[in-house]
Order: structure tokens, then C-alpha cells, then sequence
């Protein structure tokens, strides 16, 4: 939404409203949000700040994002979010076979090929499967294993809880990238009294008592993660290792690192949105994982 306006097509800015940070959505524009101590943030001047969030180190976007395709182009209306029946596939669009069977959204034949219509009327030759490695791994390994330049890896995802008025011991994690929460640790710092520590809760719109802090055990992106996952290799991500703490208005303990996931701290597949060619090193990717019949390698 633009004020007020409906946008058709709507640009990627309305989707980073909500996918910004670490989330599917950014990779896609190579952004990859900094860690919240000041130390590892860049000093950006205000007329560069990033509308959402804090700021992101600049990583390579995603090949389709650098040929100026943007998120509906592949997750349109049926397919969006979850309101369909569908979910978008890079087979979809680059396996012949299933070309043949069906044609998406904005794909047509030409003459021995394939092109792609972008929302924005731009005409785009649509490149196939020829690599026998699609044809030998296709059901074994997922397509973003070869192909993902970088992923996630949010390790140690910590969700704090203060109910005193002791958040200035938190200095190093005053931003946050919310900016309520900002402004208050911005008023506590240069010891103004904001009175009791109260956030808005996002869902009602009510002051409650209490603050949240986020932190990380660290952020990477260099190394990308696979495992194997109904038998298939994908990507995957540290979602699940989440640990709550929480300090009640008397200094009191509740918790202290209590693990949100129990024993299943295990990391989680997911689509990362940072294609790029295979290059020469894809097989380094696979090795160590036991891939059977006309797969193995």
C-alpha cells in the first residue's frame, strides 16, 4: 500500500515492509542485516538509512533481482504467500518436461525456446535445464544447493525479556531496529525517565509492561548449511535454536536460556533466494553426502 493506493503490480518495496532482515525476501536484493552491538554496525548518514530494520551489508542479489525481474514476477497471485494452492518452483519455469506439460504464468514458446514477460513488459529468453547434473540429481538434491551464492545462518537466536528499569546494563543491544524501542533506549541512555519500560503489543495496540531485546550468538552468511530432509539435500538454517530470558520487575529470574524448540534445536530447510550459476564448485557441495543409484557420485 502507497498511501492509501493500490499499487498493481506492487513493487518490492511494499514486500520488504515485512521481509526485511534475515528473512526470505531481502537475500533476494543481497541484504544481509548487520549484528545489532554498535561495533559491528556501519555509520550510515540519515538520508541513507534503510526504511526497515537497521543496516545490511551488500552481498550479491539474486540472479533473477539483477535482471530486473521483482518478487511478483514469480510469486504471483496464486502462488503468493499462502493463499494458493501452488508454491513457485525453479523447475517450474527451467525444466523442459514440465514446460511442456504446463506453461506458468508469463511463460511462452518461441520458436525452439522458451521466453519470460515481466511484469514490467520486458522480454526475457528463458534459459533450461542442459547440465546432465539436473538430469542425476533431480530427485536427490534441491536446486538452491548448487545454486545459492550465500544463506542464513543466524546462530543463537535470543529473545530477552526486561520488566525493571535496569535497560541501561543493555547498551550495547539499544538498536534494534524497532523504533519504539530505539527511542526508548535512546531516552534511558541520555538519562531522561521514560517512566516504566513498556512496549506496544503489535497485535492489540496496547502499552504492556516489559521489553524485548533481541540478540544473536552470531551471524554468518559464507558458510551454507545442507542436510538431508525426506531424503532430498537442501539448504537449511538455524530457525530453531531459540532460547528465552526473562527479568521480572524485581530483578528476579524466570528464565534463563530456556530452549523454545526443547531437544529439536535442529536446523530447518528453506528456500533461499540468492540463485546464482553453479560454477565450477557445486560438486564440493555434495561430497560427504552418500547419494544413491544414478545419482551417486
Amino acid at each position: 500500500m502507497t498511501a492509501h493506493q493500490f499499487v498493481a503490480p506492487p513493487g518490492d518495496e511494499q514486500c520488504l515492509a515485512c521481509h526485511y532482515g534475515n528473512r526470505v525476501g531481502a537475500d533476494y536484493h543481497g541484504l544481509f542485516a548487520h549484528d545489532l552491538p554498535l561495533d559491528y554496525r556501519t555509520p550510515f548518514l540519515p538520508a541513507s538509512a534503510p526504511p526497515f530494520g537497521i543496516e545490511s551489508h551488500r552481498l550479491i542479489p539474486d540472479i533473477h533481482q539483477r535482471r530486473g525481474l521483482i518478487c511478483v514476477d514469480c510469486h504471483r497471485g496464486d502462488v503468493l504467500m499462502a493463499t494458493g494452492d501452488g508454491k513457485a518452483s525453479c523447475a517450474a519455469c527451467h525444466d523442459r518436461k514440465l514446460l511442456a506439460a504446463h506453461l506458468p504464468a508469463g511463460v511462452g514458446k518461441k520458436d525452439d525456446g522458451f521466453i519470460f514477460t515481466a511484469r514490467n513488459g520486458a522480454i526475457h529468453p528463458l534459459p533450461t535445464l542442459r547440465h546432465e547434473a539436473h538430469k542425476h540429481y533431480e530427485k536427490t538434491v534441491s536446486c538452491q544447493v548448487c545454486h545459492a551464492q550465500w544463506a542464513f545462518g543466524d546462530e543463537g537466536t535470543h529473545l530477552i525479556r526486561i520488566d525493571g528499569d535496569d535497560l541501561d546494563e543493555w547498551w550495547p543491544l539499544q538498536y534494534q531496529g524497532v523504533a519504539e524501542l530505539d527511542r526508548l533506549m535512546a531516552d534511558i541512555l541520555s538519562e531522561k525517565d521514560p517512566g516504566p519500560p513498556m512496549m506496544t503489543d503489535p497485535l492489540t495496540g496496547e502499552k504492556r509492561p516489559g521489553v524485548w531485546l533481541l540478540a544473536y550468538g552470531q551471524r554468518r552468511w559464507e558458510r551454507i548449511r545442507i542436510g538431508r530432509v525426506s531424503g532430498k539435500l537442501e539448504v537449511l538454517r538455524p530457525l530453531g535454536d531459540m532460547s528465552l530470558s526473562w527479568t521480572d520487575a524485581e530483578g528476579n529470574v524466570r528464565f534463563d536460556n530456556f530452549s523454545l524448540a526443547g531437544d529439536d534445536k535442529g536446523p530447518r530447510p528453506y528456500t533461499p533466494h540468492t540463485t546464482g550459476a553453479a560454477g565450477i564448485f557445486w560438486p564440493g557441495r555434495l561430497r560427504g553426502f552418500q547419494l544413491q543409484g544414478k545419482d551417486k557420485r
